[in-house]
């Protein structure tokens, strides 16, 4: 996982360990660290050499489920357990039949 402006000035190093398989952009992370935006151009900078160092090795590409669209991803990171089980138990509700009446 890289999230600093220091893990992208090392993001060639870290796609060169051995072992290594998959990089994940921690997108919230990189702009809290960097003080850049999304959408901004140094912030977009940032991810494009994360990007860049990973698929130079045929390493898979992560990042948030936003950037699902986003060319040379492959993984995103999921809503949390939370999220998920809200969702799932909305599913469930307009679902199930309605309550019998006496």
């Amino acid at each position: 996982m890289i999230e600093t402006p220091e893990g992208v000035a090392n993001a060639e190093k870290i796609a060169a360990v051995p072992g290594i398989d998959v990089i994940f952009a921690a997108s919230t992370d990189l702009g809290n660290f960097s003080g850049h935006k999304q959408g901004e151009p140094a912030y977009e900078a940032l991810v494009t050499r994360i990007k860049d160092a990973t698929l130079a090795r045929g390493l898979k590409l992560g990042g948030p489920l936003a950037w699902k669209d986003r060319p040379g991803f492959s993984f995103f990171q999921a809503p949390g357990e939370t999220v998920l089980i809200n969702a799932g138990a909305q599913v469930i509700l307009k679902n199930a039949p309605a309550p019998a009446t006496r």
